[in-house]
């Protein structure tokens, strides 16, 4: 299943990607972006297959086809990582929009919560939008944004919260991207390639927590921000992907696409 919305916004995460071309539904950016080679992400799943493999020898009664199939299992484990970062970015959004304080925060996320609250009113950022979907009819995408705010001198800014293991020592090149992309569709193509919006990845590790020192207790957390520049140059990058997405899939959900 992926990830898929409607040209209202409407989210469809239940279907397969047949079905959603059936439905003329747009895919997601990070969908989209799937078609894009990513040696860095290729680099991990190396290194963490050689890595678990090493700790997990293969069984006497154990074909190597099963044995694959375990240690792919451990590598990505029972879906456990993923629960923790949506319970981190449900924590997140929920202090951001005032629903509830840090103090109702449960005890066991507040390591992974505190550093990008305490970053974002450090900033002085207001908050606009949170967990917005945003949708390009024109260049057929669509996708959640995690933060839309302005910073103290009133320029706009979206960010993203990466929920991971191990923060990278710069960004994924489909990291910007991604931002670009929602960039374009919510503030418009005209004002990202003015140079008018500025955007930014948070990093929450969600292993690493600092043992001493003033930040004891808390997770470690990195921000990349991208220039208005950077992202005007990361969005002429994204819709080489999103043609290439096109070209690759045969599929052009796109309304003057269809509408000729």
């Amino acid at each position: 299943m992926g990830h898929f919305y409607a040209k209202d916004g409407t989210p469809h995460f239940d279907v397969t990607p047949s079905v959603a071309m059936e439905m003329g539904l747009f895919y997601s950016v990070t969908e989209i972006q799937k078609i894009e080679a990513s040696p860095q992400l290729d680099r991990w799943k190396l290194n963490t297959a050689i890595e678990t493999a090493s700790k997990n020898s293969q069984r006497m009664d154990e074909d190597m086809k099963t044995y694959q199939k375990r240690i792919i299992s451990e590598m990505y484990g029972d879906g456990s990582a993923t629960a923790l970062g949506t319970k981190i970015h449900d924590a997140i959004e929920h202090v951001l929009s005032g629903e509830r304080t840090r103090e109702q925060v449960s005890l066991d996320l507040l390591p992974f919560v505190t550093p990008p609250l305490d970053y974002f009113e450090e900033k002085g950022f207001e908050v606009v939008e949170l967990e917005k979907v945003v949708v390009n009819e024109d260049e057929g995408y669509a996708g959640t944004c995690d933060v839309l705010a302005k910073t103290p001198s009133g320029q706009d800014i979206i960010m993203d919260w990466k929920s991971t293991k191990t923060i990278p020592s710069k960004p994924y090149n489909s990291h910007p991207e991604q931002i670009s992309a929602y960039a374009v569709a919510y503030y418009g193509y005209e004002r990202v390639m003015k140079g008018e919006i500025w955007g930014a990845n948070a990093y929450i590790s969600t292993t690493d927590i600092y043992k001493r020192g003033e930040n004891k207790g808390k997770a470690k957390f990195k921000v990349c921000s991208y220039k208005p520049y950077e992202l005007a140059e990361a969005y002429t990058r994204f819709q080489v992907v999103n043609e290439l997405f096109r070209i690759r899939t045969g599929y052009d959900p796109r309304v003057k696409h269809r509408s000729n």
